[in-house]
């Protein structure tokens, strides 16, 4: 749906507006270029944060002065992109917010991410914006899996010291669940409805190429840990290794998934986030990753089938009796038997000793 043309003057003016505003009430202030950083890259236009602004967001957040202060303005924008008096309060500049917040996090800052995770409660969506709701249900679940795991692992694994691949499969089997929660809520945060609209479709495009990005990420971490299952499944208690035979069962279907979310992603210059994860070869090297995923679970010896037959050999397997060294010590020190009464025929004595 394009715009019109008086609808453009009413956005341009009112963007204005509350350009001035800000000016009035921040100039001279020692944090004024973060408050015009957060309000250009938010304000209600057609058109995705920029990147300038962002940067100057992140190198800001390394700071942990500052990134209270960020958190904080970042709280109150989205409270006022919700307020129908300004001409914020559109679906465009509530999601461009979160967006910004998103970026934030995933900058590689932990302790933005840690304080964020802390305050998870005060990441709300303006209220009608149904986009803005989704996205942050996922935020906020990102936050979550954060808080329980002190680890982003949707970024861990593009890193060359991944955490991922240190764990055992014990460790493995607490942390899966994390992350596959992470990703069954960026599944459901479907923005889609959004590109239908002209004055949101290139802050959804954006967003939804950041969740592609995180997609990446967790496909990426759950393949390592159900690799770990797979080769430690009969060494888990039996009732975690019922629980992670489920959870396999849930990533076998994970390759269709994420097939269908990378059809999602936009390379536009103007919604693309920079890197050298978001581009045609990251794109075409990842389809294929994922296109091996999908084969590799079907092979007979890699099925749901075969994880649970070994899920069921750990719930049946009989305890195997185990001795400590103090046992064995204790127990040679027990007194010898007592000797056999004379109504017992000893085995040194010949029968015929006793006829």
């Amino acid at each position: 749906m394009a715009e019109s043309m008086t609808d453009h003057f009413k956005r341009r003016a009112a963007v204005i507006a509350e350009r001035v505003e800000l000016e009035l009430t921040v100039a001279g202030t020692e944090y004024a270029p973060l408050e015009r950083a957060i309000f250009k890259s938010t304000k209600n236009n057609t058109k995705s944060p920029k990147e300038k602004h962002i940067i100057m967001l992140q190198r800001s957040i390394s700071d942990e002065g500052y990134s209270k202060t960020v958190l904080k303005m970042l709280v109150r924008r989205l409270k006022e992109v919700g307020q129908e008096r300004i001409s914020s309060g559109s679906l465009a500049a509530g999601i461009k917010t979160i967006s910004v917040w998103h970026r934030c996090l995933n900058s590689g800052h932990k302790g933005f991410i840690t304080l964020s995770a802390q305050y998870a409660h005060l990441l709300e969506a303006p209220p009608g914006n149904a986009l803005a709701a989704m996205y942050c249900t996922y935020v906020r679940e990102l936050l979550k899996v954060f808080g329980a795991g002190k680890c982003a692992y949707h970024r861990d694994t593009v890193m060359e010291d991944s955490r991922i691949g240190k764990l055992n499969v014990n460790q493995v089997a607490i942390v899966a669940p994390l992350i596959m929660n992470q990703m069954k809520a960026l599944l459901r945060c479907d923005l889609q409805g959004g590109l239908m609209d002209a004055k949101t479709r290139c802050s959804v495009h954006y967003a939804i190429n950041l969740l592609v990005l995180d997609g990446m990420g967790l496909f990426y971490a759950i393949d390592a840990c159900m690799d770990t299952i797979r080769d430690g499944i009969t060494g888990l208690e039996p009732a975690t290794a019922q629980s992670m035979a489920s959870l396999y069962e849930k990533y076998t279907k994970l390759p269709g998934h994420m097939l269908n979310l990378l059809k999602q992603a936009c390379l536009d210059a103007d919604v693309a986030p920079p890197g050298a994860r978001f581009d045609n070869k990251a794109m075409r090297d990842f389809k294929a990753k994922v296109e091996g995923v999908q084969a590799k679970v079907k092979e007979d010896d890699k099925t749901s089938e075969a994880v649970k037959a070994l899920a069921d050999v750990a719930a049946a397997a009989e305890p195997v009796a185990t001795f400590s060294l103090e046992e064995i010590e204790a127990d040679q020190k027990q007194p010898p038997p007592a000797a056999a009464g004379n109504d017992l025929i000893s085995l040194d004595t010949p029968v015929a000793a006793h006829e």
